[in-house]
């Protein structure tokens, strides 16, 4: 079976889904598929000599010849504003399409971030079946993001989000909620599996206070109590309230501390919120190295997941599941009605919280911070749910069982 996978971001970049589509391409070579990878030049939590590399090393094999990856520059930042990140995406869909047109294939994998994928995806759907990995719900995603419901941008999306669920040949959904929501507004349900984003427990695990490299890097203070941010920073994460139970937190409990580990389009508003606030308790460290994935996830005490309220059924941060492989407790500011907050309350591995409660938040911190015991529990319980439920093994060989149903 010839695999065609099309993908804005692929390793050596980092971001929250490269390590899974990794493991993916990987996991179906090894079945013996033939898998293409076409995606852009990596420059995502990547140093300069790499992305300069790639510029001229476009053509890559792996995996015994079974992974053939093409790299394809294209100009453009996403860190210079909301029209210019659309201008990469769209100049992204263009030439990834471009570049699947010459493809001979038996079918296309296609995720659906940048939601201009989804594009890409019906317009090749005369060419080959295309399976659609729906990781992020668009343009729920933009109203996420701080957009008004009300902008045409967003009516239009609603169009776009029917165009490309009618025309592609098989949905894959990360969470319960967001097949539910797909059914919800008229996808058959048929078309549509549940496959959970995985995650590799051999790759991340618990790692102490004396054998973490951050800590070390960083000049941390073992004996301080850690609470860990790692993913994107945008404005749909609500890292302001975070910031704010920091500062209520500095005075009183001097050795509770805020690392937020990652990059995003919101990191020099929020570094400046910082700054104004004169918030001393929260570090910001950039993306770390995929081979550091378990010193990440334990660094902290406690990993935080967080959103603005109203989004819980379009959003499932998979950095959930780092965290609990990691053996760390989690607290969750998210929609309570939401599917993360029913795992994370069944798995008995963290609290939940309602976004925007700072209070409440605040009260989660101390409670686990008084109380280690629990923080141990906690986290052998979530290490427990992942290793029984998320292995990569029974989640890529779901998405190659889900592609051979398109196969004619």
């Amino acid at each position: 079976m010839n695999i065609t996978f099309l993908t804005s971001y692929y390793h050596p970049e980092i971001t929250p889904a490269t390590h899974l589509f990794l493991d993916l391409t990987n996991d179906l070579a090894n079945r013996g598929c033939k898998v293409t990878v076409i995606t852009p030049i990596p420059t995502r939590g990547v140093d300069k000599k790499i992305t300069e590399y790639y510029r001229t090393n476009t053509y890559e094999e792996q995996n015994d010849r079974n992974i053939i990856i093409h790299r394809i520059p294209i100009s453009g930042s996403e860190k210079k504003g909301f029209i210019s990140r659309v201008i990469r995406y769209l100049k992204i869909t263009w030439v990834l399409y471009r570049k699947a047109r010459s493809v001979n294939t038996d079918v296309f994998l296609i995720p659906s971030t940048p939601p201009t994928l989804g594009l890409v995806a019906a317009m090749l759907k005369n060419k080959a079946p295309v399976v659609y990995n729906l990781q992020d719900v668009f343009p729920d995603s933009l109203i996420n993001a701080g957009v008004n419901k009300k902008n045409p941008i967003i009516f239009i999306g609603r169009i776009f989000e029917k165009l490309v669920y009618k025309k592609v040949d098989r949905i894959l959904t990360i969470t319960k909620d967001f097949k539910q929501l797909l059914v919800n507004r008229g996808v058959n349900e048929n078309k549509i599996d549940l496959v959970y984003n995985w995650i590799d427990t051999s790759s991340v695990f618990p790692i102490d206070k004396d054998n973490n490299k951050l800590l070390k890097k960083y000049n941390l203070d073992k004996n301080n109590f850690y609470i860990t941010y790692c993913g994107n920073i945008g404005l749909s994460q609500n890292l302001e309230m975070i910031c704010d139970a920091a500062k209520t937190l500095e005075k009183t409990y001097l050795d509770i501390k805020f690392i937020i580990i990652g990059d995003g389009a919101h990191k020099e508003e929020l570094n400046k919120y910082i700054e104004i606030n004169n918030i001393e308790n929260v570090l910001i460290i950039p993306f770390q190295p995929y081979s550091d994935i378990a010193h990440v996830f334990s660094l902290g005490d406690i990993g935080v997941v967080s959103s603005k309220s109203g989004i819980g059924t379009s959003s499932f941060p998979s950095k959930t599941w780092s965290i609990m492989a990691a053996e760390r407790p989690i607290v969750v500011s998210f929609d309570e009605d939401s599917e993360l907050c029913s795992i994370v309350k069944d798995a008995e591995c963290g609290i939940c919280v309602p976004p925007n409660e700072k209070e409440k938040f605040i009260d989660a911190v101390i409670y686990l911070h008084k109380n280690r015991h629990i923080c141990q529990s906690m986290g052998a319980s979530g290490r427990n749910f992942v290793i029984n439920n998320l292995s990569r093994e029974v989640c890529t060989n779901q998405y190659y069982e889900s592609i051979k149903k398109v196969i004619k």
